[in-house]
C-alpha cells in the first residue's frame, strides 16, 4: 500500500510525500506433538498377576489433553484400572506377553504413543525347575539368550551384591535335592541360596571356560510347604545361571506296626472266637490285611480274612489254635502279629491271657527256686471293664498267674498295687528262674466269675523272707505291714509316705523319725543277713544310718549305714 501526503499553506504553495505500507502473508506456526514415555519393559510371576503401568507426558507448546490405555497385543484376559489416566494398574494377567499402549493427546488435538512389554511368567512350582529369568524382583542383573540350543534364557551380567528373588510353591515340607545350571569362565563364583533371611546352602562355581559353558552343581536343602521366598544372591560375581532344579527326597518308608490283639480263652462247648486286630502306620496308611491260620488241632475257619476283625468258627476240638494277622501299608512294607486262641474244658480260666518272659539274662550266676518277680507297668488291657479294658474286678481279683495257657497250674503272687482306672499294676510271682533259659509264665484276665483273690500273698515269699515291706502308699498314709508269713509288721513313728521306685516309700528326716520292726523271733537271725531296699539320700553324713538291731532285744546285733561320706553302705 502507498499513502500520499499533500499539503498545502496559506499562500497556496503545496507539496507531498508518499509512504508505502507492505502487508505479508500470515506466518502459520505448527502444533508439537507431545512427548510420552511409559517406561522400562518388565515382567512378573505367577502367582503375582497384576503390576502398574506407569506413563509420563509433557506438550512443549500446550497442554496434554487426555491419556489412553489400551491393550496393543497379548492375550485377552486383563484389566485395565484407569485406562484414562496417566498411571494405572493393570490385573488378571495370565501366563504370555503383553504389550500395552499408552496414547496422549495435547490441546490441539496432536497425538503420540509410547509402548511398553509386560512378560507374565508362569508359576514356578517345587519340585520342579525354576527358570533363572523368571525373578520377581531382582537388582543389578540382566536377561539375556543362552548359547545353546534349548537353554532359553539366563540371568547375566552378574556382580558381586546383585540378587534375584523368587516365589515358587512348594508341594511338601522335606529334604530337596536341589541342581543348578551355572556358566563362569574364570572360577571363583559363588553365591548363597536364602529362604526368608536364612541361608540354605552356599554354591562355589569352579572354571567352565566361557559365560555359556554350562555345568550342573549338585546340593541339598530342606523346604517348607506352601509360597516358599526364595534368593540368590551373588557372594561373587562374573558368572550366569540358567535354572535350578528341584526334586524331592523321598523319605524311607516305615514299617506298619501289627497288633492281633491278645491270647484268647474258649472253653467248652462253645467252638467260635473273635479275632480283633490292629495296626497303624507312623508315615502313611494301612492298605491290606490278611488273617491266615498257622496252626491248631483242626482248621477251622476264618469268616472275613481280609478284615481287621473277624470271627472265627470250627473250633471243634480242645487245643491252641494260632492266627497270624499280616498288615501292607501304601507303600508296599509288611508287618506280622500273632495270637491264639485256647479251647479248654476248665471252667476256672479267663477270657484273655499273656505270656510273660523272664529273661535268662537277667538272672546272675545259679538258678533260683521260688524267687519272688517283679511285674510291674501300666497296661491299657488291665483296666477294668467300666474304663474301656478287660479285667472285671475292682481290685484285680481275676488277674492271675501261673504256669500253663489254661489257667489251671496257678503260681503264688502277691499284688501289691492295682489302679483299675488305668490298668497300673505292681505285682511280686514266686517261681523258678534259670541264667540259662528263659522262663516263661501267663497272666490271665477277664474272668467274671471271679470275685476274690486267687492266691496267697503271704505264699509269695519263701521262709527266707524274715520280712519284706512295701511301705505303700496307696490310701495316702504310710504303711509298714510286712508281706510275708511271719507278720512283722511295722510301727511308724514321724516317718511319711512319698512316692518311690516300687509304688509307695517312706520319707525319714532325723533319728526321730523310724519304722519299729519288733522283736518277733523271726527277726532273731543269727547267721548272714541280707539287706535289699531301695534308698534316696539327701545327703551323705557318716554313720547316716539305715536299719539296726539292737543289743538288748536280739541276739547278734547289726547296723547298717552309710559309711565316711563315700555313699556305700
Amino acid at each position: 500500500y502507498v499513502f500520499r501526503l499533500s499539503v498545502t499553506d496559506d499562500k497556496g504553495a503545496a507539496n507531498a510525500d508518499e509512504l508505502t505500507v507492505t502487508v505479508n502473508a500470515a506466518i502459520t506456526i505448527p502444533n508439537q506433538a507431545p512427548t510420552v514415555n511409559t517406561g522400562a519393559n518388565t515382567s512378573i510371576t505367577l502367582p503375582t498377576n497384576s503390576t502398574s503401568l506407569i506413563g509420563a507426558a509433557i506438550d512443549a507448546d500446550g497442554t496434554i489433553a487426555s491419556y489412553s490405555w489400551s491393550r496393543l497385543s497379548g492375550p485377552n484376559t486383563f484389566t485395565i484400572v484407569s485406562a484414562g489416566a496417566p498411571s494405572t494398574s493393570v490385573t488378571g494377567l495370565i501366563e504370555g506377553v503383553y504389550v500395552f499402549r499408552l496414547t496422549v493427546t495435547d490441546n490441539s488435538g496432536g497425538t503420540k504413543t509410547d509402548d511398553i512389554t509386560i512378560t507374565q511368567n508362569p508359576a514356578q512350582y517345587i519340585p520342579g525347575k525354576v527358570e533363572a529369568e523368571f525373578y520377581t524382583n531382582q537388582s543389578g542383573v540382566a536377561i539375556e539368550e543362552t548359547g545353546d540350543a534349548g537353554g532359553g534364557y539366563n540371568v547375566g551380567y552378574i556382580e558381586g551384591g546383585d540378587w534375584m528373588d523368587y516365589l515358587p510353591t512348594v508341594a511338601t515340607t522335606g529334604s530337596y535335592n536341589v541342581t543348578f545350571r551355572v556358566a563362569c569362565p574364570n572360577g571363583g563364583g559363588q553365591f548363597q541360596l536364602l529362604s526368608g533371611g536364612n541361608l540354605l546352602t552356599t554354591i562355589n562355581i569352579p572354571a567352565t571356560g566361557s559365560f555359556q559353558n554350562w555345568i550342573s552343581i549338585p546340593a541339598t536343602v530342606s523346604l517348607n510347604a506352601g509360597a516358599q521366598p526364595i534368593r540368590i544372591y551373588a557372594v561373587t560375581g562374573q558368572w550366569n545361571i540358567n535354572w535350578m532344579d528341584f526334586t524331592l527326597n523321598a523319605p524311607v518308608n516305615q514299617p506298619p506296626v501289627a497288633d492281633a490283639g491278645p491270647n484268647q480263652l474258649v472253653l467248652t462247648p462253645a467252638s467260635t472266637a473273635t479275632l480283633n486286630g490292629t495296626a497303624t502306620d507312623p508315615d502313611g496308611s494301612i492298605a491290606r490285611y490278611v488273617w491266615t491260620f498257622e496252626g491248631g488241632p483242626v482248621t477251622p475257619i476264618i469268616n472275613s480274612a481280609g478284615t481287621p476283625s473277624t470271627g472265627i468258627t470250627g473250633l471243634t476240638q480242645t487245643g491252641t489254635y494260632i492266627f497270624k494277622l499280616t498288615v501292607t501299608d501304601n507303600g508296599g512294607l509288611v508287618a506280622n502279629s500273632s495270637t491264639a486262641v485256647i479251647v479248654s474244658n476248665s471252667s476256672s480260666a479267663s477270657s484273655f491271657y499273656r505270656p510273660i518272659t523272664i529273661d535268662h539274662n537277667r538272672v546272675v550266676n545259679t538258678a533260683q527256686s521260688n524267687f519272688p518277680v517283679l511285674f510291674s507297668g501300666t497296661f491299657p488291657y488291665l483296666k477294668t471293664v467300666a474304663y474301656g479294658g478287660k479285667v472285671y474286678s475292682s481290685s484285680g481279683h481275676d488277674i492271675m498267674f501261673t504256669t500253663d495257657v489254661s489257667g489251671v497250674n496257678k503260681l503264688s503272687w502277691e499284688i501289691e498295687k492295682y489302679v483299675p482306672s488305668t490298668g497300673e499294676i505292681v505285682a511280686w510271682i514266686k517261681t523258678d528262674v534259670s541264667p540259662v533259659t528263659d522262663k516263661v509264665i501267663y497272666m490271665h484276665y477277664g474272668n467274671n466269675s471271679i470275685s476274690s483273690f486267687q492266691s496267697s500273698a503271704i505264699n509269695a515269699w519263701n521262709a527266707a523272707y524274715a520280712g519284706v515291706y512295701h511301705l505303700s502308699n496307696n490310701t495316702g498314709a504310710l504303711s509298714a505291714r510286712d508281706a510275708t508269713v511271719n507278720s512283722n509288721n511295722g510301727s511308724v513313728t514321724g516317718a511319711t509316705a512319698v512316692s518311690a521306685q516300687i509304688d509307695g516309700g517312706a520319707n525319714l528326716t532325723g533319728s526321730s523319725q523310724y519304722i519299729n520292726a519288733g522283736n518277733n523271733p523271726s527277726l532273731g537271725i543269727t547267721g548272714n543277713v541280707t539287706l535289699q531296699a531301695w534308698l534316696n539320700p539327701t545327703d551323705y553324713a557318716n554313720y547316716n544310718g539305715i536299719i539296726g538291731k539292737t543289743t538288748n532285744q536280739m541276739p547278734r546285733p547289726y547296723d547298717f549305714y552309710l559309711n565316711q561320706g563315700n555313699g556305700r553302705a
